[in-house]
């Protein structure tokens, strides 16, 4: 079938197609994380992770953003499963990727991501790297979300560092925010 549509000149579209199923699967699934069906989104990515890897792929080279957006929206599975090796190694890819030109919200929540798995892993040099560059980004921001998901990966960082009173300075602020939106996902992410 690959064949086929490579000859009919069809395959980028459908390709495209594909990165699309993927950002709504994935969309979906974040949005429903936090409710009685994360089991059977558990085992639903699970069984879409050849899919989802394609997806992410194939952003690498035509869609960086569209690839941190799947990225993202695949955090919480890819903590909650323990993936952090593979969580990184596609936001490393596709932060790469995407030019830096201009802050944008997706590049700040692939920051963070990155680096809380990297403190996570133990990895504080990459974690330290991944942080300032999201300050960096954020501040150029009006978002609160952005600048209290960069807060919370800090936090992170200083617990693993082990200044506990800047950890919970940051760590609070975060939760604040987060609890003045009424973000339930990103509070019930503040697990560590």
């Amino acid at each position: 079938g690959r064949e086929k549509a490579q000859q009919a000149g069809e395959y980028r579209e459908l390709q495209r197609r594909h990165r699309n199923w993927c950002l709504h699967l994935v969309s979906d699934a974040e949005a429903d994380w936090i409710s009685s069906l994360q089991l059977e989104w558990i085992g639903r990515i699970e069984r879409e992770q050849a899919n989802l890897r394609e997806g992410l792929e194939f952003c690498i080279s035509d869609s960086p953003e569209a690839g941190l957006r799947i990225a993202t929206a695949l955090y919480l599975f890819w903590n909650s499963q323990g993936l952090f090796s593979e969580g990184r190694r596609w936001f490393d890819r596709l932060l790469t990727a995407q030019p830096t030109d201009e802050p944008t919200t997706e590049r700040v929540r692939a920051l963070y991501a990155d680096s809380v798995m990297a403190e996570i892993q133990g990895d504080l040099q990459t974690g330290t790297a991944l942080v300032e560059e999201a300050y960096e980004l954020a501040d150029q921001m009006t978002d609160p979300e952005m600048h209290a998901l960069v807060a919370y990966a800090d936090g992170l960082l200083a617990l693993f560092s082990g200044d506990p009173s800047r950890a919970c300075s940051l760590l609070e602020s975060a939760c604040m925010s987060f609890r003045d939106r009424g973000d339930a996902s990103q509070i019930s992410a503040l697990h560590i």
